[in-house]
């Protein structure tokens, strides 16, 4: 009797681990701030990544970046609905938050400091959550402080096209 527990036990433990190795793992995180100067000021742009690092390829999924500054207020959102599946150990950069600090007006020298909350979400669309093997990497959040001088305009963009 006890060789029968063993051995269910062992075979119980094996196709665990099968079933824990099948199945795709689509997190979220962002790039750094990538800064370029202009000749009418600078553009800050930060994007969302969308990476798949589990040993299946994903589904079809659904990714939404919300800004808002510290006070909650909104400042921007993009998403799209549905997006092509991830292959293994792959990544895609579907969304950009950009900032622009415009020069400011000769004579004048406005320095403007200004911080922003991102949030990125990923989730599978027409799939069953559960096959994602690690779902508390699905949502993140980055804060970022940008300094310039001059106007600010803040917009999301989409990358991937309509």
């Amino acid at each position: 009797m006890k060789r029968v527990i063993v051995t269910a036990l062992a075979v119980l433990a094996s196709a665990t681990a099968a079933f824990a190795t099948n199945g795709w793992d689509y997190q979220t995180g962002f790039s750094d701030v990538q800064s370029k100067k202009t000749f009418s000021g600078s553009i800050n742009t930060v994007k969302v990544i969308v990476a798949n690092n589990g040993p299946q390829a994903g589904p079809r999924y659904q990714i939404i970046l919300t800004v808002t500054r510290p006070d909650g207020s909104q400042v921007c959102a993009a998403g799209y609905p549905y997006l092509d599946g991830l292959g293994v150990n792959t990544h895609s950069e579907p969304i950009a938050f950009q900032v622009i600090f415009a020069r400011p007006l000769k004579g004048h020298s406005e320095f403007t400091r200004e911080q922003f909350v991102l949030s990125a979400d990923v989730k599978p669309y027409g799939a069953d959550p559960s096959g994602d093997l690690n779902l508390q990497n699905n949502f993140n959040t980055k804060t970022i402080t940008l300094m310039g001088n001059g106007l600010v305009t803040a917009a999301c963009k989409k990358l991937m096209g309509e």
